[in-house]
């Protein structure tokens, strides 16, 4: 009664903020035509299970509200991110300016090309259904990816755990809460498609390491993890090289985590395929990885010095460290960005306050993370493949980021498997809660002796 209570209550705030924001039934009625659809893809995903079912629909209706407050963002108070930025070109361009262009020709425009086409097909069909092409239709398909996402992180936690209910409903509140799942939903963003596939891969991953047989799992692993280099090439080019960090992990994974019982021979089979797919992806896109990673990491760091400064505070204490020191406080820094963490609020734009919303939310996991770390270190038997290649997946690309982008964007779209790997504490536990808001509290207290450092150097 409770949990219908809850969904009733999004379900109206939704509808309400919306409706105000564009002045039409229209976002309501599109959102209700994208979440069916989106809901037939769960079917092959779940069988007979309703936790993938229940976490879709929830996450759906939190980010359906929180799509209607970016809106009224964009229409009431002119958000420049939305309208102008990123946002506003990708809407922009999936709406008529990238009409007649090939997806070859739309990338020479814009790295997003796959998404900007994507796009403007729903665009298109929408408009023959008789819809305006408006921003919320581009958003309700962000919405459905990252509400298929969380559904396929169910998945992964079945994988990983079985069917540990508390498991899944901890992560399906995580899923729900996260500030930048409701940034890649609200905002008309690409990081929501990218987010849907680097999961699904990940998932397959899992799914071949809990499982490796080679006819049901590793030969469309094989397949699936060369398209998705391809794909993530039209979505984000750096990121081409995601598929390749996966495999690279997975071997590890295998070399050094504890099979549990099971038979050797299939894992040591998955080792050896999944270090053939490492050199054949290095073979077939190792000079372009290169090219992009570097040229990349060349106009962020640009960026920065044109956003804050060569001489502001975040470029002196982490983008400008040697890469070790930068590694270590880059990767801090994607936790606690911004600081101060209220900045977000004071500038009228979403995703702004969203970023600071996420900011808040990482208070509260960083503890579940510390503790999943000391379970591993522990507990030798919790030292399985599918976790240990989540932990290096999500650990490898925070690192990644920060010596490169150190952009909290690029570092959401992993936040799957590190959420998975976050379950490992025994939450039912009163021992294991005791210990979590005593972690929870030194993190707290880290958080605000940041912001007093932050305000010494700002203001004395």
């Amino acid at each position: 009664m409770n949990s219908f209570f809850a969904l009733s209550i999004l379900l109206g705030a939704g509808f309400f903020l919306n409706v105000l924001a564009y002045g039409t039934i229209e976002p309501f009625v599109a959102s209700a035509l994208l979440f069916f659809l989106g809901s037939l893809f769960i079917v092959p995903l779940n069988g007979s299970r309703s936790q993938e079912y229940s976490t879709f629909g929830l996450v759906f209706l939190v980010c359906f509200a929180v799509a209607g407050i970016a809106a009224i963002y964009a229409n009431f108070f002119f958000d420049q991110v939305q309208l102008h930025g990123d946002a506003g070109r990708f809407f922009d361009y999936a709406t008529g300016k990238g009409s007649g262009l090939t997806l070859a020709e739309l990338r020479e425009v814009h790295e997003g090309s796959l998404a900007i086409a994507f796009w403007s097909e729903i665009y298109d069909l929408f408009s023959f259904l008789g819809f305006q092409k408006e921003r919320y239709i581009g958003v309700a398909v962000n919405i459905t990816s990252v509400s298929m996402t969380a559904a396929i992180g169910v998945r992964i936690v079945r994988c990983v755990y079985g069917d540990d209910v508390q498991k899944i409903r901890l992560f399906k509140l995580l899923a729900a809460c996260c500030g930048l799942f409701w940034m890649f939903a609200a905002i008309h963003l690409r990081d929501a498609v990218v987010l849907l596939l680097v999961t699904f891969l990940v998932f397959l991953w899992v799914k071949a390491l809990r499982t490796p047989r080679f006819g049901l799992n590793l030969v469309p692993l094989a397949v699936a993890n060369i398209a998705g280099a391809t794909i993530l090439g039209f979505l984000r080019t750096e990121f081409s090289f995601v598929p390749f960090a996966m495999a690279l992990c997975a071997v590890t994974a295998l070399l050094i985590g504890n099979a549990g019982g099971r038979g050797k021979g299939g894992l040591y089979l998955m080792a050896v395929l999944a270090g053939a797919c490492v050199i054949g992806l290095l073979v077939a896109f190792g000079d372009q990885i290169l090219d992009r990673l570097v040229k990349g990491n060349e106009a962020y760091l640009g960026m920065s010095e044109g956003q804050h400064g060569s001489g502001s505070l975040g470029m002196a204490l982490i983008v400008k460290q040697p890469l070790p020191i930068r590694l270590v406080l880059g990767s801090l820094y994607l936790l606690v960005f911004p600081v101060p963490v209220w900045s977000g609020f004071e500038v009228a734009s979403a995703i702004h306050a969203l970023r600071s919303v996420n900011a808040i939310y990482f208070y509260f996991v960083t503890p579940l993370l510390w503790l999943a770390l000391l379970e591993l270190a522990r507990d030798r038997s919790k030292r399985t493949p599918e976790t240990l290649f989540l932990a290096f997946l999500g650990g490898g690309m925070m690192f990644a980021i920060a010596a490169t982008s150190l952009e909290p964007r690029h570092f959401g779209a992993f936040l799957v498997p590190l959420l998975v790997f976050a379950l490992q504490p025994d939450m039912s536990d009163h021992l294991m809660r005791a210990r979590y808001k005593r972690v929870t509290g030194v993190v707290l207290a880290a958080a605000a002796v940041l912001h007093l450092l932050w305000a010494g150097a700002k203001f004395l």
